[in-house]
Protein backbone atom coordinates (compact mmCIF):
# COMPACT_ATOMS: atom_id res chain seq x y z
CA UNK A 1 0.00 0.00 0.00
CA UNK A 2 1.45 3.32 -1.06
CA UNK A 3 1.30 6.13 1.50
CA UNK A 4 1.35 9.71 0.23
CA UNK A 5 4.54 11.56 0.89
CA UNK A 6 2.77 14.22 2.94
CA UNK A 7 1.34 11.61 5.30
CA UNK A 8 4.74 9.95 5.53
CA UNK A 9 6.30 13.22 6.55
CA UNK A 10 3.68 13.66 9.30
CA UNK A 11 4.25 10.17 10.68
CA UNK A 12 8.01 10.67 10.65
CA UNK A 13 7.60 13.97 12.46
CA UNK A 14 5.45 12.35 15.18
CA UNK A 15 7.92 9.45 15.52
CA UNK A 16 10.90 11.72 15.75
CA UNK A 17 9.08 14.20 18.10
CA UNK A 18 11.15 14.86 21.15
CA UNK A 19 8.06 14.83 23.38
CA UNK A 20 7.90 11.03 23.43
CA UNK A 21 11.44 10.75 24.60
CA UNK A 22 11.55 9.07 28.02
CA UNK A 23 13.45 10.88 30.70
CA UNK A 24 13.74 11.09 34.44
CA UNK A 25 10.91 12.96 36.18
CA UNK A 26 12.04 16.34 37.42
CA UNK A 27 10.32 17.47 40.60
CA UNK A 28 9.98 21.11 41.52
CA UNK A 29 8.89 23.12 44.53
CA UNK A 30 5.61 24.31 42.96
CA UNK A 31 2.75 24.61 45.46
CA UNK A 32 -0.04 24.84 42.88
CA UNK A 33 -3.11 22.74 43.80
CA UNK A 34 -1.52 20.07 45.83
CA UNK A 35 -3.27 17.17 47.49
CA UNK A 36 -3.68 19.12 50.73
CA UNK A 37 -5.37 22.04 48.96
CA UNK A 38 -7.64 19.66 47.08
CA UNK A 39 -8.78 17.82 50.19
CA UNK A 40 -9.42 21.03 52.13
CA UNK A 41 -11.37 22.55 49.20
CA UNK A 42 -13.40 19.38 48.79
CA UNK A 43 -14.22 19.23 52.51
CA UNK A 44 -15.24 22.89 52.52
CA UNK A 45 -17.43 22.36 49.47
CA UNK A 46 -19.20 19.39 51.10
CA UNK A 47 -19.83 21.36 54.28
CA UNK A 48 -21.19 24.35 52.36
CA UNK A 49 -23.67 22.25 50.42
CA UNK A 50 -24.79 20.33 53.50
CA UNK A 51 -25.63 23.51 55.40
CA UNK A 52 -26.98 25.42 52.39
CA UNK A 53 -30.67 25.97 51.67
CA UNK A 54 -32.67 22.95 50.58
CA UNK A 55 -33.65 24.63 47.31
CA UNK A 56 -30.04 24.32 46.03
CA UNK A 57 -29.88 20.64 46.80
CA UNK A 58 -33.33 20.21 45.21
CA UNK A 59 -31.97 21.72 41.99
CA UNK A 60 -29.24 19.11 41.99
CA UNK A 61 -31.82 16.35 42.50
CA UNK A 62 -33.90 17.43 39.47
CA UNK A 63 -30.99 18.08 37.10
CA UNK A 64 -30.40 16.01 33.99
CA UNK A 65 -27.58 13.97 35.55
CA UNK A 66 -26.99 12.72 39.04
CA UNK A 67 -24.43 15.39 39.83
CA UNK A 68 -23.66 13.94 43.24
CA UNK A 69 -22.38 10.72 41.69
CA UNK A 70 -20.63 12.57 38.87
CA UNK A 71 -18.91 14.83 41.40
CA UNK A 72 -17.76 11.84 43.46
CA UNK A 73 -16.32 10.10 40.40
CA UNK A 74 -14.51 13.20 39.16
CA UNK A 75 -13.19 14.09 42.63
CA UNK A 76 -11.93 10.52 43.08
CA UNK A 77 -10.15 10.65 39.74
CA UNK A 78 -8.55 14.01 40.61
CA UNK A 79 -7.44 12.71 43.99
CA UNK A 80 -5.97 9.57 42.43
CA UNK A 81 -4.21 11.62 39.76
CA UNK A 82 -2.71 13.92 42.39
CA UNK A 83 -1.45 10.97 44.43
CA UNK A 84 0.03 9.33 41.36
CA UNK A 85 1.69 12.59 40.28
CA UNK A 86 3.22 13.13 43.71
CA UNK A 87 4.52 9.57 43.87
CA UNK A 88 5.87 9.63 40.30
CA UNK A 89 7.78 12.87 40.62
CA UNK A 90 9.04 12.18 44.13
CA UNK A 91 10.55 8.89 42.97
CA UNK A 92 11.83 10.46 39.74
CA UNK A 93 10.47 7.67 37.58
CA UNK A 94 10.88 7.92 33.87
CA UNK A 95 8.06 9.43 31.78
CA UNK A 96 7.64 11.05 28.35
CA UNK A 97 9.17 14.47 27.95
CA UNK A 98 5.83 16.18 27.26
CA UNK A 99 4.50 15.06 30.68
CA UNK A 100 7.59 16.07 32.56
CA UNK A 101 6.00 19.30 33.86
CA UNK A 102 5.00 18.89 37.49
CA UNK A 103 3.32 22.28 37.83
CA UNK A 104 1.36 22.01 34.57
CA UNK A 105 -0.13 18.65 35.52
CA UNK A 106 -1.38 20.03 38.84
CA UNK A 107 -2.73 23.13 37.10
CA UNK A 108 -4.67 20.87 34.71
CA UNK A 109 -6.11 18.86 37.61
CA UNK A 110 -6.96 22.06 39.47
CA UNK A 111 -8.72 23.45 36.40
CA UNK A 112 -10.77 20.24 36.13
CA UNK A 113 -11.82 20.52 39.78
CA UNK A 114 -12.60 24.22 39.37
CA UNK A 115 -14.72 23.49 36.30
CA UNK A 116 -16.68 20.89 38.29
CA UNK A 117 -17.28 23.37 41.12
CA UNK A 118 -18.37 26.14 38.74
CA UNK A 119 -20.81 23.81 36.96
CA UNK A 120 -22.38 22.66 40.24
CA UNK A 121 -22.63 26.25 41.50
CA UNK A 122 -24.26 27.36 38.24
CA UNK A 123 -26.83 24.56 38.50
CA UNK A 124 -27.60 25.41 42.13
CA UNK A 125 -27.56 29.20 42.05
CA UNK A 126 -27.89 30.44 38.48
CA UNK A 127 -29.95 28.06 36.40
CA UNK A 128 -33.73 27.98 37.01
CA UNK A 129 -35.39 24.62 37.41
CA UNK A 130 -36.72 23.34 34.08
CA UNK A 131 -38.78 20.27 33.29
CA UNK A 132 -37.53 18.60 30.12
CA UNK A 133 -37.55 15.19 28.53
CA UNK A 134 -33.95 14.63 29.63
CA UNK A 135 -34.72 15.08 33.34
CA UNK A 136 -38.40 14.05 33.42
CA UNK A 137 -37.84 10.86 35.45
CA UNK A 138 -35.46 12.44 37.98
CA UNK A 139 -37.67 15.53 38.25
CA UNK A 140 -40.79 13.48 38.99
CA UNK A 141 -39.11 11.10 41.44
CA UNK A 142 -37.41 13.83 43.47
CA UNK A 143 -40.43 16.15 43.58
CA UNK A 144 -42.95 13.48 44.54
CA UNK A 145 -40.62 12.13 47.23
CA UNK A 146 -40.23 15.48 48.96
CA UNK A 147 -43.92 16.39 48.60
CA UNK A 148 -44.86 13.06 50.13
CA UNK A 149 -42.58 13.78 53.10
CA UNK A 150 -44.56 16.94 53.82
CA UNK A 151 -41.78 19.07 55.34
CA UNK A 152 -43.10 22.65 55.23
CA UNK A 153 -39.77 24.38 54.57
CA UNK A 154 -38.96 21.98 51.76
CA UNK A 155 -42.44 22.31 50.26
CA UNK A 156 -42.04 26.08 50.22
CA UNK A 157 -38.68 25.79 48.43
CA UNK A 158 -40.20 23.43 45.87
CA UNK A 159 -43.14 25.76 45.24
CA UNK A 160 -40.83 28.74 44.71
CA UNK A 161 -38.59 26.77 42.32
CA UNK A 162 -41.44 25.20 40.36
CA UNK A 163 -42.81 28.61 39.40
CA UNK A 164 -40.39 28.96 36.51
CA UNK A 165 -41.34 25.67 34.88
CA UNK A 166 -45.07 25.44 35.58
CA UNK A 167 -46.05 26.57 32.10
CA UNK A 168 -43.93 23.79 30.59
CA UNK A 169 -45.62 21.31 32.94
CA UNK A 170 -49.13 22.48 32.02
CA UNK A 171 -48.30 22.52 28.32
CA UNK A 172 -46.96 18.96 28.37
CA UNK A 173 -49.65 17.61 30.71
CA UNK A 174 -52.40 18.98 28.47
CA UNK A 175 -51.15 16.72 25.66
CA UNK A 176 -51.71 13.51 27.63
CA UNK A 177 -54.70 11.55 26.42
CA UNK A 178 -55.62 9.18 29.24
CA UNK A 179 -58.62 7.65 27.46
CA UNK A 180 -58.58 3.92 26.81
CA UNK A 181 -57.17 2.85 23.48
CA UNK A 182 -55.06 5.99 23.04
CA UNK A 183 -51.39 5.56 22.12
CA UNK A 184 -48.85 5.72 24.91
CA UNK A 185 -47.83 9.36 25.43
CA UNK A 186 -44.16 10.45 25.42
CA UNK A 187 -42.35 10.00 28.68
CA UNK A 188 -42.18 13.73 29.46
CA UNK A 189 -45.91 14.10 28.81
CA UNK A 190 -46.80 11.18 31.09
CA UNK A 191 -44.60 12.42 33.92
CA UNK A 192 -45.86 16.02 33.59
CA UNK A 193 -49.45 14.73 33.87
CA UNK A 194 -48.60 12.70 36.97
CA UNK A 195 -46.64 15.57 38.51
CA UNK A 196 -49.63 17.94 38.28
CA UNK A 197 -51.71 15.34 40.08
CA UNK A 198 -48.99 15.13 42.74
CA UNK A 199 -49.24 18.86 43.38
CA UNK A 200 -52.81 18.31 44.62
CA UNK A 201 -51.38 16.94 47.89
CA UNK A 202 -53.33 18.63 50.68
CA UNK A 203 -50.24 19.57 52.68
CA UNK A 204 -48.66 21.17 49.61
CA UNK A 205 -51.86 23.09 48.82
CA UNK A 206 -52.12 24.28 52.41
CA UNK A 207 -48.50 25.42 52.32
CA UNK A 208 -48.79 27.47 49.13
CA UNK A 209 -51.97 29.14 50.40
CA UNK A 210 -50.19 30.06 53.60
CA UNK A 211 -46.76 31.06 52.23
CA UNK A 212 -46.82 31.36 48.43
CA UNK A 213 -50.24 32.45 47.12
CA UNK A 214 -48.63 33.79 43.93
CA UNK A 215 -47.85 30.20 42.94
CA UNK A 216 -51.51 29.26 43.33
CA UNK A 217 -52.61 32.25 41.24
CA UNK A 218 -50.08 31.28 38.55
CA UNK A 219 -51.45 27.72 38.44
CA UNK A 220 -55.04 28.91 38.04
CA UNK A 221 -54.05 31.27 35.22
CA UNK A 222 -52.21 28.45 33.43
CA UNK A 223 -55.12 26.06 33.98
CA UNK A 224 -57.38 28.50 32.14
CA UNK A 225 -54.82 28.64 29.32
CA UNK A 226 -54.39 24.84 29.10
CA UNK A 227 -57.86 23.37 29.74
CA UNK A 228 -56.81 19.76 29.09
CA UNK A 229 -54.35 19.67 31.98
CA UNK A 230 -55.47 17.75 35.11
CA UNK A 231 -56.35 20.46 37.60
CA UNK A 232 -59.62 19.68 39.40
CA UNK A 233 -58.12 18.12 42.54
CA UNK A 234 -55.53 20.88 42.94
CA UNK A 235 -58.14 23.59 42.42
CA UNK A 236 -60.48 22.10 44.99
CA UNK A 237 -57.83 21.74 47.71
CA UNK A 238 -56.40 25.21 47.11
CA UNK A 239 -59.85 26.82 47.03
CA UNK A 240 -60.83 25.12 50.27
CA UNK A 241 -57.62 26.21 52.00
CA UNK A 242 -58.07 29.82 50.87
CA UNK A 243 -61.51 29.84 52.53
CA UNK A 244 -60.47 28.02 55.70
CA UNK A 245 -57.27 29.99 56.31
CA UNK A 246 -58.49 33.36 57.54
CA UNK A 247 -54.91 34.71 57.41
CA UNK A 248 -54.54 33.89 53.72
CA UNK A 249 -54.21 36.47 50.96
CA UNK A 250 -57.85 35.89 50.02
CA UNK A 251 -59.03 37.60 53.21
CA UNK A 252 -56.87 40.64 52.48
CA UNK A 253 -58.94 41.35 49.36
CA UNK A 254 -62.27 42.03 51.03
CA UNK A 255 -62.20 45.75 50.27
CA UNK A 256 -59.85 48.31 48.84
CA UNK A 257 -60.70 50.68 51.68
CA UNK A 258 -59.05 48.40 54.23
CA UNK A 259 -56.50 46.52 52.10
CA UNK A 260 -55.39 49.02 49.51
CA UNK A 261 -54.09 47.70 46.20
CA UNK A 262 -54.93 44.03 46.76
CA UNK A 263 -58.40 44.98 47.92
CA UNK A 264 -59.01 46.66 44.56
CA UNK A 265 -57.22 44.26 42.19
CA UNK A 266 -58.31 41.04 44.01
CA UNK A 267 -55.79 38.70 42.33
CA UNK A 268 -56.72 35.61 44.34
CA UNK A 269 -60.48 36.23 44.17
CA UNK A 270 -60.49 36.73 40.40
CA UNK A 271 -58.06 33.89 39.56
CA UNK A 272 -59.31 31.23 41.98
CA UNK A 273 -63.03 31.99 42.30
CA UNK A 274 -63.81 34.43 39.48
CA UNK A 275 -63.54 32.27 36.36
CA UNK A 276 -66.77 30.54 35.37
CA UNK A 277 -65.19 28.47 32.57
CA UNK A 278 -62.44 27.07 34.79
CA UNK A 279 -64.66 26.35 37.80
CA UNK A 280 -67.39 24.78 35.68
CA UNK A 281 -64.83 22.59 33.90
CA UNK A 282 -63.42 21.43 37.24
CA UNK A 283 -66.93 20.77 38.57
CA UNK A 284 -67.84 18.66 35.54
CA UNK A 285 -64.55 16.74 35.73
CA UNK A 286 -64.44 16.15 39.47
CA UNK A 287 -64.35 18.97 42.03
CA UNK A 288 -64.13 22.75 41.87
CA UNK A 289 -62.59 25.38 44.20
CA UNK A 290 -66.08 25.98 45.65
CA UNK A 291 -66.68 22.34 46.59
CA UNK A 292 -65.89 22.40 50.29
CA UNK A 293 -65.90 19.11 52.13
CA UNK A 294 -69.30 18.48 53.74
CA UNK A 295 -67.64 17.66 57.05
CA UNK A 296 -66.60 21.30 57.48
CA UNK A 297 -69.60 23.12 56.03
CA UNK A 298 -71.49 23.10 59.31
CA UNK A 299 -68.36 24.10 61.24
CA UNK A 300 -67.40 27.31 59.44
CA UNK A 301 -66.93 30.25 61.77
CA UNK A 302 -68.41 33.68 60.86
CA UNK A 303 -65.20 34.89 59.19
CA UNK A 304 -64.84 31.76 57.09
CA UNK A 305 -68.51 31.88 56.16
CA UNK A 306 -68.10 35.46 55.02
CA UNK A 307 -65.19 34.39 52.83
CA UNK A 308 -67.21 31.51 51.37
CA UNK A 309 -69.98 33.98 50.55
CA UNK A 310 -67.57 36.33 48.76
CA UNK A 311 -66.11 33.42 46.78
CA UNK A 312 -69.57 32.30 45.69
CA UNK A 313 -70.54 35.82 44.62
CA UNK A 314 -67.35 36.17 42.55
CA UNK A 315 -68.20 32.96 40.71
CA UNK A 316 -71.85 33.93 40.25
CA UNK A 317 -70.88 37.31 38.77
CA UNK A 318 -68.64 35.52 36.25
CA UNK A 319 -71.43 33.02 35.54
CA UNK A 320 -73.84 35.82 34.65
CA UNK A 321 -71.21 37.74 32.67
CA UNK A 322 -70.66 34.73 30.39
CA UNK A 323 -74.29 34.82 29.26
CA UNK A 324 -74.90 31.13 29.94
CA UNK A 325 -77.57 31.49 32.61
CA UNK A 326 -80.01 29.30 30.64
CA UNK A 327 -77.48 26.46 30.64
CA UNK A 328 -77.40 24.24 33.70
CA UNK A 329 -74.29 24.88 35.78
CA UNK A 330 -73.03 21.96 37.86
CA UNK A 331 -70.78 24.29 39.85
CA UNK A 332 -73.62 26.70 40.69
CA UNK A 333 -76.01 23.90 41.63
CA UNK A 334 -73.44 22.35 43.95
CA UNK A 335 -72.60 25.77 45.39
CA UNK A 336 -76.24 26.31 46.35
CA UNK A 337 -76.37 22.83 47.84
CA UNK A 338 -73.29 23.67 49.95
CA UNK A 339 -74.98 26.83 51.20
CA UNK A 340 -78.02 24.76 52.14
CA UNK A 341 -75.74 22.54 54.22
CA UNK A 342 -74.36 25.64 55.92
CA UNK A 343 -77.82 26.87 56.90
CA UNK A 344 -79.35 23.60 58.07
CA UNK A 345 -77.99 23.97 61.61
CA UNK A 346 -80.18 26.95 62.46
CA UNK A 347 -82.53 24.64 64.38
CA UNK A 348 -79.93 24.48 67.17
CA UNK A 349 -80.89 27.94 68.42
CA UNK A 350 -84.10 26.34 69.80
CA UNK A 351 -81.97 24.98 72.64
CA UNK A 352 -79.77 28.04 73.08
CA UNK A 353 -80.34 30.65 75.79
CA UNK A 354 -80.97 34.31 75.03
CA UNK A 355 -78.50 35.88 72.64
CA UNK A 356 -78.70 33.18 69.99
CA UNK A 357 -77.73 35.76 67.35
CA UNK A 358 -74.14 35.40 68.56
CA UNK A 359 -74.02 31.70 67.68
CA UNK A 360 -72.12 30.41 64.59
CA UNK A 361 -75.32 28.75 63.35
CA UNK A 362 -77.04 32.12 63.23
CA UNK A 363 -74.04 33.68 61.44
CA UNK A 364 -73.95 30.94 58.79
CA UNK A 365 -77.69 31.21 58.19
CA UNK A 366 -77.49 34.99 57.91
CA UNK A 367 -74.59 34.81 55.43
CA UNK A 368 -76.47 32.35 53.23
CA UNK A 369 -79.41 34.76 53.16
CA UNK A 370 -77.02 37.61 52.33
CA UNK A 371 -75.57 35.57 49.45
CA UNK A 372 -79.03 34.97 47.99
CA UNK A 373 -79.94 38.63 48.40
CA UNK A 374 -76.77 39.84 46.68
CA UNK A 375 -77.06 37.17 44.00
CA UNK A 376 -80.55 38.46 43.20
CA UNK A 377 -79.15 41.98 42.87
CA UNK A 378 -76.44 40.73 40.47
CA UNK A 379 -79.05 38.86 38.44
CA UNK A 380 -81.19 41.98 38.29
CA UNK A 381 -78.26 44.08 37.01
CA UNK A 382 -77.47 41.49 34.32
CA UNK A 383 -80.96 42.02 32.81
CA UNK A 384 -81.27 38.29 32.08
CA UNK A 385 -84.87 37.19 31.61
CA UNK A 386 -86.47 34.09 33.04
CA UNK A 387 -87.20 31.16 30.79
CA UNK A 388 -90.70 30.89 32.22
CA UNK A 389 -92.71 32.47 34.99
CA UNK A 390 -93.89 29.23 36.54
CA UNK A 391 -91.46 27.00 38.42
CA UNK A 392 -89.75 24.64 36.00
CA UNK A 393 -90.20 20.90 36.39
CA UNK A 394 -87.18 20.09 34.23
CA UNK A 395 -84.21 18.28 35.70
CA UNK A 396 -81.79 21.02 34.66
CA UNK A 397 -83.13 24.39 35.78
CA UNK A 398 -82.14 27.90 34.75
CA UNK A 399 -80.69 30.44 37.16
CA UNK A 400 -84.12 31.76 38.22
CA UNK A 401 -85.39 28.33 39.19
CA UNK A 402 -82.13 27.48 40.96
CA UNK A 403 -82.39 30.61 43.09
CA UNK A 404 -86.10 30.04 43.74
CA UNK A 405 -85.45 26.52 45.04
CA UNK A 406 -82.50 27.80 47.11
CA UNK A 407 -84.79 30.37 48.76
CA UNK A 408 -87.37 27.64 49.33
CA UNK A 409 -84.75 25.52 51.13
CA UNK A 410 -83.68 28.53 53.21
CA UNK A 411 -87.30 28.95 54.32
CA UNK A 412 -87.48 25.22 55.05
CA UNK A 413 -84.47 25.48 57.37
CA UNK A 414 -85.88 28.62 58.99
CA UNK A 415 -89.12 26.80 59.75
CA UNK A 416 -87.16 24.50 62.09
CA UNK A 417 -86.93 27.38 64.59
CA UNK A 418 -89.96 27.07 66.86
CA UNK A 419 -89.14 29.00 70.02
CA UNK A 420 -91.78 31.51 71.08
CA UNK A 421 -89.33 34.39 71.19
CA UNK A 422 -87.97 37.19 69.05
CA UNK A 423 -85.26 34.86 67.65
CA UNK A 424 -87.94 32.92 65.77
CA UNK A 425 -89.31 36.11 64.19
CA UNK A 426 -85.80 37.35 63.45
CA UNK A 427 -84.78 34.17 61.61
CA UNK A 428 -88.01 33.57 59.75
CA UNK A 429 -89.17 37.07 58.85
CA UNK A 430 -86.24 39.46 59.12
CA UNK A 431 -83.71 37.13 57.47
CA UNK A 432 -85.34 34.36 55.40
CA UNK A 433 -88.49 36.14 54.24
CA UNK A 434 -86.69 39.43 53.71
CA UNK A 435 -84.49 37.89 51.00
CA UNK A 436 -87.32 38.48 48.52
CA UNK A 437 -90.27 40.14 50.21
CA UNK A 438 -88.79 43.52 51.03
CA UNK A 439 -89.71 47.05 49.99
CA UNK A 440 -87.48 46.94 46.90
CA UNK A 441 -89.01 45.81 43.64
CA UNK A 442 -87.69 44.79 40.22
CA UNK A 443 -88.35 42.37 37.38
CA UNK A 444 -86.04 39.76 38.89
CA UNK A 445 -87.64 39.93 42.32
CA UNK A 446 -91.14 39.84 40.86
CA UNK A 447 -90.38 36.65 38.95
CA UNK A 448 -88.69 35.03 41.92
CA UNK A 449 -91.54 36.01 44.24
CA UNK A 450 -94.04 34.36 41.96
CA UNK A 451 -91.96 31.20 41.75
CA UNK A 452 -91.32 31.03 45.49
CA UNK A 453 -94.98 31.67 46.36
CA UNK A 454 -96.02 28.88 44.02
CA UNK A 455 -93.39 26.49 45.38
CA UNK A 456 -94.43 27.14 48.99
CA UNK A 457 -98.11 26.63 48.26
CA UNK A 458 -97.37 23.42 46.36
CA UNK A 459 -95.37 22.14 49.32
CA UNK A 460 -98.31 22.83 51.65
CA UNK A 461 -101.01 21.28 49.49
CA UNK A 462 -99.07 18.31 48.10
CA UNK A 463 -97.66 17.30 51.46
CA UNK A 464 -100.91 17.21 53.44
CA UNK A 465 -100.35 15.16 56.57
CA UNK A 466 -96.61 15.39 56.06
CA UNK A 467 -94.13 17.17 58.32
CA UNK A 468 -92.54 19.00 55.38
CA UNK A 469 -95.83 20.57 54.38
CA UNK A 470 -96.59 21.29 58.06
CA UNK A 471 -93.40 23.28 58.50
CA UNK A 472 -94.06 25.39 55.43
CA UNK A 473 -97.62 26.02 56.63
CA UNK A 474 -96.38 26.97 60.09
CA UNK A 475 -93.82 29.34 58.59
CA UNK A 476 -96.50 31.11 56.55
CA UNK A 477 -98.90 31.38 59.47
CA UNK A 478 -96.19 32.82 61.67
CA UNK A 479 -94.67 35.22 59.14
CA UNK A 480 -97.74 36.26 57.11
CA UNK A 481 -100.13 36.31 60.05
CA UNK A 482 -103.73 35.15 60.43
CA UNK A 483 -105.43 38.13 58.79
CA UNK A 484 -105.90 38.75 55.08
CA UNK A 485 -105.35 42.53 55.42
CA UNK A 486 -105.91 45.07 52.67
CA UNK A 487 -104.40 44.31 49.29
CA UNK A 488 -104.14 47.99 48.44
CA UNK A 489 -101.57 48.52 51.16
CA UNK A 490 -98.11 48.35 49.56
CA UNK A 491 -96.63 46.66 52.62
CA UNK A 492 -98.84 43.61 52.12
CA UNK A 493 -99.12 43.62 48.35
CA UNK A 494 -96.12 41.41 47.55
CA UNK A 495 -97.25 38.46 49.67
CA UNK A 496 -101.01 39.07 49.52
CA UNK A 497 -101.74 36.21 47.11
CA UNK A 498 -99.89 33.66 49.22
CA UNK A 499 -101.46 34.97 52.44
CA UNK A 500 -104.99 34.58 51.07
CA UNK A 501 -104.33 31.08 49.73
CA UNK A 502 -102.68 29.89 52.93
CA UNK A 503 -105.39 31.30 55.22
CA UNK A 504 -108.19 29.85 53.11
CA UNK A 505 -106.50 26.47 52.93
CA UNK A 506 -105.89 26.50 56.70
CA UNK A 507 -109.51 27.39 57.49
CA UNK A 508 -110.72 24.45 55.44
CA UNK A 509 -108.17 21.79 56.37
CA UNK A 510 -106.54 22.44 59.72
CA UNK A 511 -109.27 20.84 61.87
CA UNK A 512 -109.12 17.66 59.79
CA UNK A 513 -105.34 17.75 60.05
CA UNK A 514 -105.65 18.19 63.81
CA UNK A 515 -107.73 15.02 64.26
CA UNK A 516 -106.18 12.87 61.53
CA UNK A 517 -102.53 13.81 62.05
CA UNK A 518 -102.17 15.40 65.49
CA UNK A 519 -98.36 15.44 65.49
CA UNK A 520 -98.29 17.03 62.07
CA UNK A 521 -100.83 19.62 63.21
CA UNK A 522 -98.64 20.36 66.21
CA UNK A 523 -95.67 20.92 63.87
CA UNK A 524 -97.65 23.71 62.18
CA UNK A 525 -97.53 25.83 65.32
CA UNK A 526 -94.39 27.97 65.26
CA UNK A 527 -93.41 30.93 67.37
CA UNK A 528 -96.40 32.41 69.19
CA UNK A 529 -99.08 30.69 67.07
CA UNK A 530 -101.30 28.31 69.07
CA UNK A 531 -104.47 26.31 68.48
CA UNK A 532 -107.56 26.29 70.71
CA UNK A 533 -109.48 23.06 69.95
CA UNK A 534 -112.49 24.13 72.04
CA UNK A 535 -113.04 27.29 70.01
CA UNK A 536 -111.61 25.72 66.87
CA UNK A 537 -109.41 28.70 66.14
CA UNK A 538 -105.75 29.64 65.71
CA UNK A 539 -104.31 32.45 67.79
CA UNK A 540 -101.16 34.50 67.29
CA UNK A 541 -99.87 36.48 70.26
CA UNK A 542 -97.86 39.67 69.80
CA UNK A 543 -95.27 40.61 72.37
CA UNK A 544 -95.51 44.24 73.49
CA UNK A 545 -94.39 45.33 76.93
CA UNK A 546 -95.95 48.79 76.58
CA UNK A 547 -99.56 47.59 76.57
CA UNK A 548 -101.64 46.35 79.45
CA UNK A 549 -103.22 43.59 77.42
CA UNK A 550 -101.42 41.37 74.94
CA UNK A 551 -102.59 41.84 71.35
CA UNK A 552 -103.77 38.76 69.46
CA UNK A 553 -104.83 37.76 65.97
CA UNK A 554 -107.45 35.05 65.66
CA UNK A 555 -108.32 32.81 62.73
CA UNK A 556 -111.61 30.94 63.16
CA UNK A 557 -111.48 27.64 61.32
CA UNK A 558 -114.23 25.95 59.34
CA UNK A 559 -115.99 22.95 60.80
CA UNK A 560 -114.68 19.79 59.20
CA UNK A 561 -117.57 17.48 60.12
CA UNK A 562 -116.15 16.47 63.50
CA UNK A 563 -118.76 16.33 66.24
CA UNK A 564 -116.36 15.87 69.12
CA UNK A 565 -113.20 17.72 69.89
CA UNK A 566 -110.63 15.51 71.54
CA UNK A 567 -108.19 17.71 73.45
CA UNK A 568 -104.46 17.35 72.84
CA UNK A 569 -101.45 19.14 74.21
CA UNK A 570 -100.98 22.23 72.08
CA UNK A 571 -98.35 24.90 72.36
CA UNK A 572 -99.29 27.12 75.28
CA UNK A 573 -102.01 24.70 76.45
CA UNK A 574 -102.08 22.43 79.50
CA UNK A 575 -104.63 19.97 78.05
CA UNK A 576 -103.91 16.24 78.45
CA UNK A 577 -102.71 14.23 75.46
CA UNK A 578 -105.51 12.74 73.38
CA UNK A 579 -106.16 9.04 72.89
CA UNK A 580 -105.53 8.55 69.16
CA UNK A 581 -107.62 5.39 68.92
CA UNK A 582 -110.64 6.94 70.64
CA UNK A 583 -110.40 10.04 68.50
CA UNK A 584 -110.32 7.93 65.35
CA UNK A 585 -113.40 5.92 66.44
CA UNK A 586 -115.32 9.08 67.30
CA UNK A 587 -114.36 10.71 64.03
CA UNK A 588 -115.51 7.68 62.01
CA UNK A 589 -118.83 7.51 63.92
CA UNK A 590 -119.34 11.20 63.28
CA UNK A 591 -118.83 10.70 59.54
CA UNK A 592 -121.34 7.78 59.47
CA UNK A 593 -123.99 9.97 61.09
Amino acid sequence: MNIPSSATNILNAIRDWDGFRLEQAISDTSNVFGLAQFLSSLALLVVVFNVSDFRYRYRLYVSRFDLSKVAIYIASMIAAALLLTEMWFENKWRLPHFLNHYGNIKILLGATFLGLVIYIVSVCFLRPVQFRRANAVRFFNATTRFIHQGNKDRLQAIAEDLGGTMEALFCLASKANTSSGSPKPPIEVAYAHSLLLTLADRRFCKLIVERDPAFAVQCFVLAAKYPEAPFAQFSRNVGEEFILNTDSAFYQEESGFSSGYFGYSKPVTSAVFGSYELIERCAVTALSPLDLDFSILDALDPTQMGGFKRAGLAFFASYLANGVSEIHSYAFARLLHSYQSCSNGIYKINALPAGAWKSPEYARFSDVADFLREAIDLLDKSEIKARSLRPSKQLYRDVYDELAHAILELIWHASAVKVASFECWEVQHNIAWNVLFSFQDSYTKSVLRFKVRRLIYDEITKNFGNFRGARFLGFCLHVLGLRVSDRRQSFYRKDYALRVCVINWTKKNYERLFYDHPKVAQACLLGTVTYDPEKNQLEKTFSNDTRKEVARDVLVLDKGGHTTHVPIATQGSSAAPMNIRQALVQWLSGREK
